[in-house]
């Protein structure tokens, strides 16, 4: 029999006072798998990543995740079940260093494994060895990037999310988190992906959602979604 999804979102319905952000939205994460949500500015994807992190309460439907419901868990709750979320925008605690920023991805998860989990890291991004004492906000946007992504795998989650880790980077460092990202799902971790850089994504994805305001318009695999004169046309550029 096949194992379900390590994550499952079934009919959820999310917003703000009286604006309804998600209407109602289904996907599936298998385990080992990187899956992608596309969509335009607004379509709700920032939405969907806080929600599954527990951050933003939903108004009806479940959250799954290993075949358990965590709906209504609080955000702390979801980090001990193994899903961690780094944020857009990278949110690094510029005046701690580079270690003390690690140390904080561990916080809620510590274990007698830590100096191992920082030895990972460095090994990950060699780049973060040479700024151990540096402030994370001294650290250029790639690298700061890089940091929050080790720190947010320092819980050692089952389950990453990424919420648009490309944005405002060199296109150096964009490739740079396309390699980082397939060496984390080749070490055992699922990612879940929330990227406005498409063609990235979608190299990237086993599966694609995309969402319209607030609704799935499109699913599949992502290498048939790159090849649909749907999504070619509104987000590779025809």
């Amino acid at each position: 029999m096949k194992a379900g999804p390590l994550l499952e979102l079934v009919d959820v319905r999310v917003g703000y006072g009286a604006v309804e952000v998600l209407k109602g939205i289904s996907l599936r994460v298998g385990s080992g798998e990187i899956v992608a949500i596309l969509g335009a500015n607004g379509a709700g994807k920032s939405t969907a990543m806080h929600t599954v992190a527990g951050a933003l309460s939903i108004r009806a439907g479940s959250l799954l995740f290993a075949g358990e419901s965590y709906t209504g868990e609080p955000a702390h709750a979801v980090v001990a079940r193994g899903i961690s979320l780094v944020p857009e925008g990278r949110r690094i605690f510029p005046r701690l260093t580079v270690r003390e920023n690690l140390a904080m991805g561990a916080f809620l998860r510590p274990g007698p494994d830590a100096a191992d989990r920082l030895e990972e890291m460095f090994s990950l991004f060699p780049i973060l060895r040479e700024r151990t004492s540096q402030p994370g906000g001294t650290l250029s946007g790639g690298e700061q990037q890089m940091l929050a992504i080790a720190r947010g795998l320092m819980s050692r989650p089952r389950l990453l999310l990424l919420d648009e880790p490309s944005l405002g980077l060199a296109p150096l460092f964009v490739a740079k988190v396309a390699e980082t990202l397939r060496a984390i799902r080749a070490q055992g971790t699922t990612v879940l992906l929330v990227e406005q850089n498409a063609q990235m994504a979608l190299d990237l994805a086993d599966q694609a959602y995309v969402l319209e305001v607030g609704r799935i318009a499109l699913s599949g695999p992502g290498a048939v979604l790159r090849k649909d004169s749907r999504v070619q046309d509104a987000y590779l550029g025809g």
